[in-house]
């Protein structure tokens, strides 16, 4: 009996490996899944690459479900209209990146520069204290105490993943990031999707001119209190499993 396929486009800078609670519950769940990691330095990333990469891995089959966590809700609509009955899921992303009051707005913008890429290459190799404060002053903690050590474990493993991403691939990411707007793709979407937004997620925070999931003609919105780190926890898989079984 062939498994159904579940297609996971990671976030930057943390792919999601086998060890990802995402992992974990589709293959409980009688799911292949599918997650490359698109910070490959033998590629340049692009959607085209990503797109490949995808149907190469695909063989030939289809997915059931792709899901598109931050960055990687960026990359899956042209997925999800090159396969139209497959379900759509998008955790803690938009049609683009918002500006924002966020300093990480500010930030990306900033990065996108060939001056301050050229200094990257020094300024990732700080001392760990002095990139976690600098991290906490750009992604800023939410203030809910109850995840606190939720936030400080994705700062260090987003300050490691960081630092194993090459200046000339983080130059790839941020432009794409900065140049995409998927708001008239989304449009011409059909397939039934569940979003999940974060209420204190400052990274992507859903506009009030065009949210995410009223661009998508058959969307359902699961509005979190969490922060960009957690706008999906645990006890949203039941969501999640409400959203898949429905035919």
């Amino acid at each position: 009996m062939k498994h159904r396929i579940a297609v996971i486009l990671h976030g930057w800078p943390q792919p999601e490996g086998r060890q990802s609670m995402y992992h974990e519950y589709f293959r409980q769940n009688g799911y292949r899944v599918i997650s490359p990691f698109l910070f490959d330095e033998r590629t340049v990333f692009s959607l085209q690459s990503v797109r490949l990469r995808v149907r190469r891995l695909l063989a030939g089959q289809k997915p059931h479900v792709i899901v598109g966590i931050s960055m990687g809700g960026l990359l899956s609509p042209t997925l999800l209209r090159e396969y139209p009955r497959v379900k759509g899921v998008f955790i803690a992303s938009n049609a683009k990146l918002v500006n924002s009051r966020s300093l990480f707005y500010g930030a990306v913008q900033w990065a996108n520069n060939p001056v301050f890429l050229r200094l990257l290459g020094i300024f990732r190799w700080l001392p760990a204290p002095v990139l976690f404060e600098i991290y906490q002053f750009i992604n800023q903690f939410d203030g809910n105490t109850g995840s606190r050590a939720k936030y400080l474990d994705d700062m260090k493993r987003n300050i490691e993943c960081i630092r194993s991403i090459s200046v000339r691939k983080e130059a790839e990411i941020i432009r794409f990031v900065c140049e995409t707007d998927n708001a008239p793709l989304l449009r011409t979407i059909q397939n039934p999707c569940l979003v999940f937004s974060g209420a204190r997620d400052d990274l992507m925070p859903s506009p009030s001119d065009y949210p995410l999931h009223k661009l998508l003609s058959h969307a359902t919105l699961i509005r979190t209190r969490g922060g960009h780190y957690n706008v999906f926890t645990e006890k949203n898989f039941d969501d999640l499993t409400a959203f898949l079984r429905v035919r």
